[in-house]
């Protein structure tokens, strides 16, 4: 049908593209063509099982953002990020250097890897420094289980495809919290339109976190939280949901974000 605009998927840690197979068509149903990259480090994107680095990720996010604006100069179909975990500090990072000119038109970030308010923050970021110091070269199996709250096909992606990683070195878990610090940082000079999911059943990234960034974004935010949510929100068993709320924002431009109380609960 009718084109009305683009989307760059970013994934989550350990994963690759491979993981908005079944999201992309979804988007492209609401007229949204889906662009969904591996990462540096990632799948089979180069350097794999090695930590490229913060600025290093967020530098290739602005290339293929310019690369998409070449591709599709037309102001009247505009490009939209969507970031999953990782990909959501990524997409962070990327967008609060960019001039105005070349900015995309709004940021989904499904419970982005941000790290403020987080409890007991000082003793987890020395356990961190340590092990990626002075273990740097260890690689760590990545212990996985069939999670309930997760769509079949997403269980079996993740337990299975051999692209998704299945051990990651000890600096590289350093690598990723510093992103998180770094995302969380760079949000304050973020003034894009902002679609911020998340799940109340979210093991990894603390609501305060989110809360903290949303406090710091400086265009127009909504937050979706989802009660049962996971934090692999977009994945999570009731995906259609999700992909409901990111389809109406997407096609209100993220000019009419539903206001939101949730924070100060």
């Amino acid at each position: 049908g009718e084109q009305r605009g683009n989307v760059l998927a970013l994934h989550g840690f350990t994963d690759y593209g491979g993981a908005f197979s079944r999201i992309c068509p979804r988007l492209a149903s609401h007229g949204y063509r889906c662009y969904a990259i591996d990462q540096r480090g990632f799948g089979a994107a180069p350097a794999a099982q090695h930590w490229p680095g913060a600025d290093t990720l967020a530098n290739d996010m602005v290339d293929v953002i310019r690369a998409l604006r070449d591709q599709h100069p037309d102001r009247r179909q505009p490009l939209f990020l969507l970031g999953e975990s990782m990909g959501g500090s990524v997409a962070l990072l990327a967008t609060s250097g960019l001039p105005a000119q070349a900015l995309p038109a709004g940021l989904i970030l499904a419970a982005p890897g941000v790290r403020e308010e987080l409890p007991m923050k000082p003793l987890w970021d020395m356990l961190l420094w340590t092990a990626g110091r002075v273990f740097s070269g260890v690689t760590v199996p990545v212990h996985r289980e069939p999670d309930p709250l997760l769509l079949d096909d997403a269980n079996d992606r993740l337990l299975h495809d051999p692209l998704v990683q299945r051990k990651v070195r000890a600096d590289t878990y350093y690598g990723v919290t510093r992103l998180a610090d770094a995302a969380g940082e760079a949000a304050g000079e973020v003034t894009l339109p902002v679609l911020l999911l998340y799940g109340e059943e979210d093991g990894l990234i603390h609501r305060r976190s989110i809360c903290a960034a949303k406090a710091d974004l400086r265009g127009p935010v909504e937050l979706q939280i989802y009660e049962e949510g996971t934090h692999l929100i977009l994945h999570w068993r009731q995906q259609s949901r999700v992909l409901e709320d990111i389809g109406r924002w997407l096609g209100a431009r993220g000019q009419a974000p539903i206001a939101s109380d949730a924070c100060r609960e």
